[in-house]
């Protein structure tokens, strides 16, 4: 891949602009690609779910896919980065959007209703295959960016690249999932769906190959090697190793990096969690239907959309790490208020109606604790773009490109493991304590998080000295 990233003296005069970034063919090409595939694979996170519920009839089934969907990026993520950073990103991107084809065939020709139990067990180990083949894609996509645009571009790119990430979410799987499960998939054949995304996946595939060639990457002479000059398999674990400790070392010895990687997995895990009680949350202290979870989520949107245009213009390189800990800290007290509107709704309105009954109380929800929930949905979907944009381009811009790719491989584990608290504890949380109780300890924790991150320092540290010697060669 090329570095058309300009140098340093051009980069200020490159305007840096959502509008001057698209006209970057090769980026917008990346773009589309991203915005396809992430639409897709959300279209597919849902269709599976409904699929392994309508040939089991089980919840247990239904949890499976979801440790299908999480399991590979624990154990594969580091370990992905490492080869990311060993190859082209454009031939990477380009294989495993292909690859992506082929696991569509396999749901399309070996997952029909017919085959009962088989079809269910054929559904696991393609979903763990699909997602596998993701933990090479979303480092190498990462590590894309910075070699197709320059370092005063990145905030913009990141922008664009977080709003459509969370944008393909809500389209796949809250809207394009749902309507093709019920007008193409009505008897539970999905077929249909899988050949619709295997051409989805096709076109990206073809995008992606469009990126220009000549990215600089190690050589394999750079590697080990026996006498013959062949690389044995002991040499090849060895060499992984080390490039993992390399790689993790570089990330504990920058507490930028370090402290931008736990900050945006608890962002990200915020968002999950909030997916997991929502639905209780607008049953037992709304008095809502939870399918009205678009109460939360549209709002939620439209703070995202709002937050991607500001965090370009208020963004700079010395206030990045204080927009994220104090944007951290206001998701975290947004949320503990988010969790008490109920209580404070339902004591006001026994202050004003002294004689009524608890349940009478408890059932009457105003049209004001519905609007202050949207209000601190919007807020948040603001604060969650204040929190990943600043995080993502920290991670970009102190990792060199060697080793760009093991940065956003250790992100993804650990974002992952992070995930797993929304999956495992929050729900059973949940019925344990209450929806309440388990939303502002949610936010409790946020906040101490923050807490952490203003102790660190909220001033930019200087670059180690590995990292300085890497920008000014």
């Amino acid at each position: 891949m090329e570095q058309i990233a300009s140098t340093p003296d051009s980069q200020e005069a490159t305007p840096s602009g959502i509008i001057h970034v698209l006209r970057n063919r090769n980026f917008l090409l990346l773009w589309i690609a991203q915005a396809l595939s992430q639409t897709a694979q959300q279209v597919m996170n849902y269709v599976l779910l409904q699929q392994a519920f309508a040939l089991s009839q089980s919840n247990t089934a239904v949890s499976l896919i979801m440790i299908c969907f999480t399991l590979p990026a624990i154990l594969f993520s580091a370990v992905a980065g490492v080869y990311v950073d060993r190859k082209p990103k454009r031939v990477v991107l380009t294989a495993t959007n292909a690859m992506r084809v082929g696991a569509m065939l396999l749901y399309i020709f070996f997952t029909g209703s017919n085959l009962g139990v088989v079809a269910l067990v054929i559904i696991y180990a393609t979903t763990l295959f699909f997602s596998s083949v993701g933990q090479f894609f979303n480092p190498a996509e990462s590590a894309a960016i910075p070699l197709l645009v320059p370092r005063n571009q990145l905030v913009s790119a990141n922008s664009l690249f977080n709003f459509t990430f969370t944008a393909s979410q809500f389209m796949g799987f809250l809207i394009l999932g749902p309507v093709l499960v019920k007008f193409v998939a009505s008897n539970n054949e999905f077929g249909p769906i899988y050949i619709f995304m295997a051409a989805l996946f096709a076109v990206c595939t073809l995008l992606t190959w469009l990126l220009p060639k000549g990215e600089k990457i190690r050589s394999s002479d750079e590697m080990d090697l026996d006498n013959d000059g062949v690389v044995t398999m002991r040499e090849r674990v060895t060499s992984t190793a080390h490039d993992l400790r390399e790689g993790w070392d570089y990330i504990k010895a920058d507490r930028a990096i370090f402290g931008a990687i736990i900050q945006w997995s608890v962002a990200i895990a915020v968002l999950l969690m909030l997916g997991v009680i929502g639905p209780g949350f607008l049953a037992f202290e709304l008095n809502l239907n939870p399918h009205d979870l678009y109460i939360i989520l549209l709002p939620g949107g439209l703070g995202l959309v709002v937050g991607v245009a500001l965090v370009g213009r208020l963004l700079t390189a010395h206030n990045r790490l204080k927009m994220i800990n104090f944007s951290i800290l206001a998701a975290g007290l947004a949320l503990v208020l988010l969790a008490s509107l109920g209580t404070v709704e339902r004591f006001i309105a026994g202050l004003l109606e002294p004689g009524a009954s608890k349940e009478t109380v408890n059932a009457d929800v105003s049209p004001f604790l519905i609007v202050s929930m949207m209000v601190v949905a919007f807020a948040l979907g603001v604060l969650n773009s204040f929190i990943s944009v600043p995080s993502q381009t920290t991670l970009q811009d102190r990792s060199h490109d060697a080793i760009r790719a093991r940065v956003f491989g250790a992100f993804y584990t650990i974002q992952n493991l992070i995930v797993l608290v929304p999956l495992i504890v929050v729900g059973a949380l949940a019925d344990w304590l209450g929806v309440v109780a388990t939303l502002a300890i949610m936010g409790l924790a946020v906040a101490a998080v923050a807490l952490w991150g203003i102790r660190q320092g909220l001033e930019m540290p200087p670059a180690p000295a590995h990292l300085a010697q890497d920008q000014e060669a």
